[in-house]
């Protein structure tokens, strides 16, 4: 901005820069839907720094669109006003993963619509959360079917950042924290089961021992119509070869985009127990 570019001027970055952000809840929330994001420092962090601190670091924020690329990845865009209001430490942060000239792809409504918003007044961006549409999604199930999950959300779960198979797995691993054998209630599982007219001896497997939770979720979604794929998709995923756990992936293969469509599969199955 010294060298003379505008406040609205557009830089461009490797969405891995929202890694370290969304690795420390306690002092970011980063908002990140389909359109863009927002990341702000949490006003609890801001308070709890001394007045020399908050004079120097400020209050962080930073708005952001997200720009699909011709090689099927993404980046990011910022204006340079919320780059410069940064704390240093995190301006040089963000300048290691600028991307001088990225390469749009020709299908990319996500960044015309945060472009239209941003700067034309538009308001008919997709801002869907399909993190917090999931625990909207699991809270309405505990409240009109019963009880079945213990956990309605968890601040761990977020798209990936960063384009590797280990990433994704880890993301899967936190998906099934929420939707797993570990976060469901037996009780509520079974009340449900009878009451869709499963008898007991369903309960059982063949060698008479009691099914665990994933089988009676299994059940469940049989005999409620649900599409098992969904949630086979997050089990099967959450494990990955060891040598494929930090491999970036190949041309085409984007893991942010593909979690955000396996969240989208999932919550939509899901909802058919309502």
């Amino acid at each position: 901005m010294h060298l003379g570019d505008s406040q609205v001027q557009l830089y461009y970055f490797k969405r891995e820069v929202l890694d370290r952000y969304l690795k420390d809840r306690e002092k970011y929330d980063v908002d990140d839907d389909a359109t863009g994001g927002h990341i702000r420092m949490t006003s609890e962090y801001f308070i709890s720094l001394s007045d020399e601190d908050q004079d120097t670091l400020g209050f962080a924020s930073v708005r952001y669109g997200n720009m699909k690329l011709v090689d099927g990845t993404e980046a990011i865009g910022a204006i340079a006003k919320d780059l410069e209001d940064l704390p240093k430490a995190d301006q040089h942060h963000w300048a290691a993963h600028e991307i001088e000239d990225p390469v749009p792809s020709a299908d990319n409504k996500s960044w015309r619509d945060f472009i239209s918003e941003s700067f034309e007044g538009n308001w008919g961006a997709d801002h869907t959360d399909y993190v917090e549409l999931l625990a909207t999604a699991l809270k309405e199930i505990n409240a009109k079917v019963g009880a079945l999950f213990v956990k309605t959300e968890h601040p761990g779960l977020h798209l990936p950042v960063v384009n590797t198979v280990g990433e994704y797995t880890r993301a899967h691993k936190e998906l099934y924290k929420l939707v797993g054998a570990d976060n469901l209630q037996e009780d509520g599982l079974k009340k449900l089961l009878l009451a869709k007219g499963c008898a007991e001896q369903e309960f059982l497997n063949d060698g008479g021992r009691p099914k665990g939770k994933w089988a009676l979720f299994k059940l469940l979604a049989d005999r409620t119509g649900l599409d098992w794929i969904a949630f086979d998709v997050v089990a099967e995923n959450r494990i990955a070869d060891s040598h494929k756990m930090e491999s970036t992936s190949t041309a085409g293969e984007y893991h942010p985009a593909r979690f955000r469509e396996d969240l989208k599969n999932l919550i939509g199955e899901l909802r058919k127990l309502l």
